[in-house]
């Protein structure tokens, strides 16, 4: 852009046809530009003084303003023709007093206008950085809500994308894996879930429904509900499970962890399962002593129980695979089941139905209160001896016995040396 900078007479003639004007690039920085140019030039009263430009924070910047020195004599002049010129930028005057534009020498119509000035300059990482704070690190999913696209505010809280596959692109867009749903969301067999993070508003707010297909690997699950065909491998936290099949897979582990599962509830272990099905601070919902069944399918994973509460029945399974229970519960082990160790822990109460085909580690309070009885004595295996001198043999164990008094008043006290 051709602007003129007269020094001697202190004018700054506008280019010929230029209808807009940027304050910093075409004024400030000509200036400048002239400046340079010619030493001579350093002899005339500076034109502009900038102000601001300084970063308020690291992504905020105080805005630019360049006062236009009109104290010493700076004034604009508009080229010789009819036009109207806006100024784009933050021109101010040293003295608002004083004239700040020139008219045309010949009998032109030219106007100058100037945008309104702004105090600060939001630079585009902070509109990003805003944006990107509005999604609340997730993407949001309302199955219903109309919200079709991946523009934003598109699956951002002020806007929950209508389809899960939406959401998906501007969660990858944005850099995070999480999905928050609100309400229920039923999702297609096409769907694919595998590494993400999928929260809902509670087990009883908002509940998921898997058909044949859907791909789960890798995923997690928080406060929701859980029904259906999950393929693979998962995590869920604070769930309620109502009734899950394809439980499992080769390349991970499978946690429940703090989960109800709902009255007549089964889990269908996947036939082809090799690593461990975990269940940690998991509990039954159902009423009485009816159990949840976890059907083994004959898969080869180890099955972990820690802090059970409730009844579990164990069916198929006949593979040498290992389970640990412990908690409050009641074990059943069908008939189904052909094989496999259980070791149980805790208050646990079995009933087996194999007949003797399942390996049983009983080390709950069942069997302590057994060892208790063989100590007293009370054991047909390991029964009390009263021997000739009075003392008492439980086992290996030799209890003295010491009487006083008389009869009808003798005192007989047990002690073990």
């Amino acid at each position: 852009m051709a602007i003129d900078f007269d020094g001697v007479n202190l004018v700054i003639t506008l280019d010929s046809g230029v209808t807009e004007v940027d304050v910093r690039e075409d004024l400030y920085e000509g200036w400048k530009d002239w400046l340079l140019g010619n030493p001579e030039n350093l002899k005339y009263p500076q034109a502009f003084r900038p102000v601001g430009g300084d970063p308020l924070t690291s992504v905020i910047q105080a805005g630019s303003y360049f006062f236009l020195n009109n104290v010493d004599g700076w004034r604009l002049k508009p080229p010789e023709e009819d036009i109207t010129i806006l100024l784009t930028g933050n021109l101010a005057l040293e003295d608002v007093t004083r004239p700040s534009v020139i008219p045309t020498d010949g009998a032109f119509t030219a106007a100058i206008f100037g945008l309104q000035p702004v105090t600060q300059n939001v630079i585009p990482e902070m509109r990003d950085n805003l944006r990107f704070a509005v999604y609340q690190n997730a993407a949001w999913v309302d199955q219903g809500s109309g919200n079709l696209g991946t523009e934003y505010p598109v699956a951002s809280p002020l806007a929950p994308a209508d389809d899960v596959n939406d959401a998906q692109s501007v969660a990858t867009t944005n850099g995070f894996n999480t999905l928050q749903f609100i309400g229920n969301y039923n999702f297609s067999g096409t769907d694919a879930l595998s590494g993400y993070i999928l929260l809902g508003q509670g087990g009883t707010e908002t509940r998921f429904q898997f058909p044949a297909g859907t791909l789960t690997l890798n995923s997690r699950f928080e406060a929701c509900e859980l029904n259906g065909d999950i393929q693979g491998a998962i995590a869920a936290i604070d769930c309620f499970v109502d009734g899950l099949t394809d439980v499992g897979n080769a390349q991970r582990e499978t946690e429940f962890d703090h989960c109800y599962f709902k009255p007549g509830t089964a889990v269908a272990i996947s036939s082809s399962a090799t690593n461990d099905i975990i269940f940690r601070d998991c509990d039954s919902g159902s009423a009485g002593d009816t159990p949840v069944d976890f059907d083994w399918n004959g898969a080869t994973a180890d099955g972990i129980f820690r802090k059970y509460g409730g009844g579990i029945k164990l069916l198929n399974n006949t593979k040498n695979n290992f389970f640990s229970i412990d908690g409050d519960a009641h074990l059943t082990i069908d008939a189904s089941c052909t094989a496999g160790t259980i070791a149980v822990r805790g208050d646990i109460k079995i009933t087996d139905n194999s007949g003797g085909a399942v390996t049983i580690v009983d080390q709950g309070m069942f069997e302590r209160v057994n060892e208790l009885w063989q100590i007293f004595g009370l054991d047909s295996a390991n029964p009390a001896t009263i021997n000739e001198d009075g003392t008492i043999s439980v086992g290996n164990i030799t209890i003295n016995a010491n009487t006083t008094g008389i009869s009808p008043n003798r005192i007989t006290t047990l002690t073990r040396p």
